[in-house]
């Protein structure tokens, strides 16, 4: 199908600095907070609109929320899911081109409710094709951000954007798309310099060293092979170490030391030969390099990368997640600006290198989207920073901010101020009281070491949350009552969670290198981007009392956004007032349901019953430590029966 805006990708991507191309703003941003009723208002929008309607978020999840309340309203229009070929391809395994594949045929369905997926066809019958068929006509189109982006690319749409409404939902991952991102090329531990070391699954250094046995284009093979070298830290060793080893060697010559000796010192030469001197000299050889060739006429072409990534990803020879990463590696690498080496600081020893794009936009998407007749970005978090960048680069007017009332409010909800609170032993006390309890962190790294403090501290078992059915499980069959959440995964961003406390855990900075410079936009990305959505998986629409735990700082940040769901708020002093105001605003934890029902057992126990004597009375008085499993009885009257006189001594 040809673009109907009849400008080429290409076209769009060299022309994004041109004045002339300045349009009146139709861009909106629908700026609630989390559960406050975004997606229903969405709906309902898409629903009454006149002409078609075309929803993209960043995830599958996400589309299946609106189908879900889209169902809810009973409305008939014609709704088409889009989705990659990758998730809907019959064929499971090998190399097939689609024009010779035995699936691909047109197939007429007439599915329920008039929403077209992929699951309303056959198995022998390629829904891809067909579903792009059915989205010309369809009323409304749903689908990823990254699907939107490869049919513009290919000439695909199946839409005239210029008669067509777009509903960019979770709109502040969306920009992720729009910016070369900073990435983290790798992290090397300076005692052990032989291994390449890194915490990601997918990481980019050894894709770089993957797709050179593919022969990537020219001009991209000689950078990406200029920084394995250069990076390399066998190299680094080598050059540095080489020649000291030889001198040691040869200074031991006229000596007679025991060979033991000898073997200690060049050991102690290979230890401290790579540290943050020589790293910091590598890197910053590599990062002039490319600065010279990013001033020549010859740097990077990226859509011949693009073309290669996608030829390796149509062929399986990477995955999704790689193609991703891959992708933007090549628009960072294209908008190069400087590299920056962090040093963790739990671990002094390892250093980062990161690689720092500019934020320009390079995308062809930054046209192609102000061709719509309107855009409604749908985000709670989306900072004046992000908005003015967007404005700047989409060569936009303004961006107007809807002024709506949100559909839900959270006055359920009771948010505690307090600067003086240990997340360890809150989250141990609460836990120990069956209040279900959600503690935010920083990264996974974070969460993990929290894990272990909290069981060997406290002795309080907890899980870090990787997927809704986990957490479940963890709640119900261990019975867990402390349940962590890395603020970059998943389940913080999108799910709703069942829990009675979220907790700001001890660190919510996360690593955003390119604002290292300026702490106060770092401030706001973390805490308005990430901590506040995984705080806020607890929120829920059935006004089932909740409680937010957070100090001043985070506090500041979201302070109008609290008030907008108009949430109660509570400053306090201490850990006990926490617990006290959390006691009194949650009388019945959730955590109750989930509790582990123990029998108390009958138990036999001989005891020596001594006297007391008060004001020269004598008391007879029984001194005995219960087992542990009868804590539950602390504060209860019992009673006790005395069945047998053993009169024997104990």
């Amino acid at each position: 199908m040809n673009n109907s805006v009849g400008v080429s990708y290409k076209s769009y991507c060299y022309t994004y600095n041109n004045v002339d191309s300045i349009t009146e703003s139709n861009f909106s941003v629908l700026d609630l907070g989390t559960c406050q009723g975004k997606t229903t208002m969405l709906v309902k929008w898409a629903c009454d609109y006149p002409s078609k309607v075309v929803y993209v978020t960043q995830s599958y999840e996400q589309l299946e929320r609106f189908l879900t309340e889209y169902r809810k309203t009973g409305c008939k229009k014609k709704v088409v899911v889009l989705k990659g070929k990758n998730r809907v391809c019959r064929i499971e395994s090998g190399l097939f081109h689609c024009s010779r594949c035995q699936y691909r045929r047109n197939k007429k369905v007439k599915p329920e409710n008039n929403i077209y997926t992929p699951e309303v066809y056959p198995k022998n019958i390629c829904p891809y094709y067909n579903l792009l068929r059915e989205a010309r006509e369809a009323d409304i189109i749903l689908t990823t951000f990254p699907e939107l982006r490869e049919l513009w690319k290919n000439n695909d749409l199946p839409y005239r954007p210029e008669e067509t409404l777009l509903i960019i939902d979770e709109a502040e991952f969306i920009l992720r798309m729009f910016f070369p991102q900073e990435l983290k090329l790798f992290e090397i531990n300076i005692v052990e310099p032989w291994e390449w070391t890194n915490i990601k699954k997918h990481y980019i250094i050894h894709l770089i060293d993957k797709i050179l046995k593919y022969s990537p284009p020219k001009e991209w093979r000689e950078i990406l092979t200029l920084i394995i070298e250069k990076l390399n830290p066998k190299r680094v060793f080598t050059e540095q170490s080489a020649n000291k080893v030889v001198r040691i060697i040869e200074s031991f010559v006229d000596r007679i030391l025991p060979w033991e000796t000898v073997k200690k010192t060049i050991k102690h030469v290979f230890e401290n030969t790579l540290n943050y001197e020589t790293l910091h000299k590598a890197v910053y050889e590599l990062q002039e390099e490319l600065r010279a060739k990013a001033i020549k006429s010859e740097w990077l072409n990226p859509f011949d990368f693009e073309d290669f990534i996608d030829m390796l990803f149509r062929s399986r020879l990477i995955n999704d997640a790689e193609r991703r990463d891959l992708l933007e590696l090549c628009w960072s690498l294209y908008s190069f600006k400087e590299f920056a080496i962090n040093r963790k600081l739990r671990d002094p020893n390892t250093y980062e290198i990161w690689l720092i794009p500019f934020m320009v936009g390079i995308n062809a998407l930054h046209h192609f989207l102000p061709k719509h007749k309107q855009v409604i970005l749908s985000s709670g978090s989306l900072t004046d920073h992000e908005l003015t960048l967007l404005k700047i680069n989409l060569n936009l007017v303004e961006i107007r901010r809807l002024n709506v009332e949100p559909y839900v409010s959270h006055e359920h909800c009771l948010v505690i101020v307090c600067d003086n609170y240990d997340p360890l032993a809150l989250a141990s006390s609460l836990a120990r009281r069956n209040y279900i309890v959600y503690v935010t962190h920083a990264s996974y790294e974070e969460a993990n070491k929290f894990q272990n403090m909290l069981l060997k501290i406290k002795h309080v078992d907890s899980v870090i949350a990787e997927s809704l059915k986990h957490i479940e499980k963890a709640l119900k069959e261990k019975h867990v009552k402390v349940v962590h959440l890395p603020q970059c995964s998943k389940v913080s961003m999108n799910l709703r969670l069942q829990g009675d406390v979220a907790i700001v855990g001890p660190t919510y900075i996360s690593k955003h290198v390119a604002f290292y410079k300026n702490k106060e936009l770092l401030l706001k990305k973390c805490v308005l981007g990430e901590t506040y959505q995984a705080l806020s998986r607890i929120l829920n629409a059935e006004k089932r009392p909740v409680a937010l735990v957070m100090n001043k700082e985070v506090f500041e940040v979201l302070k109008s956004k609290l008030e907008q769901a108009k949430m109660k708020i509570k400053h306090v002093d201490n850990e006990l007032e926490i617990i006290e105001e959390i006691e009194k605003w949650i009388p019945e934890p959730l955590g109750m349901k989930y509790s582990k029902e123990e029998k108390i057992l009958p138990i036999k126990l001989r005891v020596k019953i001594s006297k007391n004597i008060v004001k020269g009375h004598v008391y007879p008085i029984i001194k005995k430590q219960l087992p542990e499993k009868y804590k539950n009885l602390i504060g209860k009257e019992v009673e006790i029966i005395i069945a047998k006189v053993c009169t024997n001594s104990m």
